[in-house]
C-alpha cells in the first residue's frame, strides 16, 4: 500500500458486543460506508461465534480475550498488511484481546481497547503504573520506524473541554488526574495529533451534546488521511439515524512526520 498520494478512510467503533450490534444494521452500515480500515473494540466474542463473513474486506483479524464474551478487538482492512502483532511487547498485558497492530507500507495502524479503571477505581493503579507506560513506549518504538495511526476506545476524556461538567467528574473513571496525565505523557512524547481536536475547534459541550456524542463518536465520525494530510469528516450525529449504538466515544490520533494534521470538517455524503 502506497500512502504518499492517497487518502484512506478509518472508522473506530466500540460496538459493545458485535453479535448484538449485527442485529441493529451493522452489516448494512459497513456496506454503505465501506471505510478502508474498520477498527472495532469490545467485540465480546468467543472462538465459536466469530463471523464467517468478510464484510467485503480483503483482510480481517479478531483478537479475543481468554475469557469468553469479554473485551476483544478486530480490524478489517481492504488491503493485506505486511505484518500483524497482537498485544503489547510486555506479555503482562496479554489475555484480554486489547491491542492489534497492522503494519502497512507507509504506517502502522494500532487498534486498542484501553483498560477501564472501573467505577471504584480498583484498576486505576494497573492503568496508570503499568498500561500507560507500556503503550507509551510501544508507540515511541513504532514511531521511530514509521508514522502511526493510533485509534480505539482509549477510555479517557483527556481535556476539560471534552466534558460538559468536568469539575464534578474529576474523580470518576475516565477523567481522573492519573488517566489524563498518562494520556498527556503519551501525546507529548510521540508528536501525536488528536485529529478531532485538531480539525474541529474545541467548544464547551452541553449535557445534550455529551449524551449524543457518547453514542455517536467513532460511529458517525470517520477520519480520512495519509501521512501528509488528515481530514476530519463530521457526520450528522442525530441518534435517530444511528444503525447501532456504540457504548463509548472512540478517539483517533495520528503521528505524522513534520506536518501537522490539517483540514476542515467535510461532509461524508448520504447518511445511512
Amino acid at each position: 500500500m502506497t500512502t504518499q498520494n492517497s487518502t484512506h478512510s478509518f472508522i473506530s467503533w466500540n460496538v459493545n458486543g458485535l453479535r448484538a450490534c449485527r442485529k441493529n444494521a451493522f452489516d448494512q452500515f459497513v456496506e454503505q460506508i465501506s471505510p478502508d480500515f474498520l477498527c472495532l473494540q469490545e467485540v465480546k466474542l468467543n472462538p465459536t461465534v466469530i463471523p464467517e463473513e468478510d464484510f467485503g474486506y480483503a483482510f480481517t483479524t479478531f483478537h479475543l480475550a481468554e475469557k469468553n464474551g469479554y473485551s476483544g478487538t478486530a480490524i478489517f482492512s481492504k488491503v493485506e498488511p505486511l505484518s500483524v502483532e497482537l498485544d503489547l511487547p510486555d506479555s503482562s498485558h496479554s489475555g484480554e484481546g486489547r491491542v492489534i497492530t497492522c503494519e502497512y507500507d507507509g504506517f502502522y495502524l494500532i487498534n486498542a481497547y484501553v483498560p477501564n479503571s472501573k467505577g471504584d477505581l480498583s484498576r486505576l493503579p494497573y492503568r496508570y503504573d503499568s498500561w500507560d507506560p507500556a503503550i507509551r513506549e510501544y508507540l515511541i518504538d513504532l514511531r521511530a520506524k514509521k508514522p502511526v495511526v493510533y485509534c480505539g476506545d482509549l477510555n479517557v476524556a483527556h481535556q476539560e473541554i471534552d466534558l460538559a461538567n468536568p469539575k464534578t467528574n474529576r474523580k470518576n473513571a475516565g477523567f481522573t488526574d492519573e488517566e489524563r496525565e498518562g494520556t498527556t505523557r503519551c501525546s507529548a512524547t510521540n508528536d501525536r495529533v488528536d485529529v478531532k481536536h485538531a480539525c474541529n475547534p474545541p467548544r464547551r459541550p452541553t449535557s445534550m451534546m455529551v449524551r449524543r456524542e457518547v453514542i455517536t463518536t467513532g460511529l458517525r465520525i470517520p477520519c480520512e488521511g495519509s501521512p501528509r494530510h488528515f481530514e476530519w469528516a463530521q457526520r450528522d450525529s442525530n441518534p435517530r439515524h444511528l444503525p447501532c449504538k456504540g457504548k463509548r466515544s472512540s478517539q483517533l490520533s495520528y503521528a505524522p512526520g513534520r506536518r501537522q494534521a490539517t483540514g476542515a470538517p467535510v461532509s461524508t455524503g448520504t447518511r445511512p
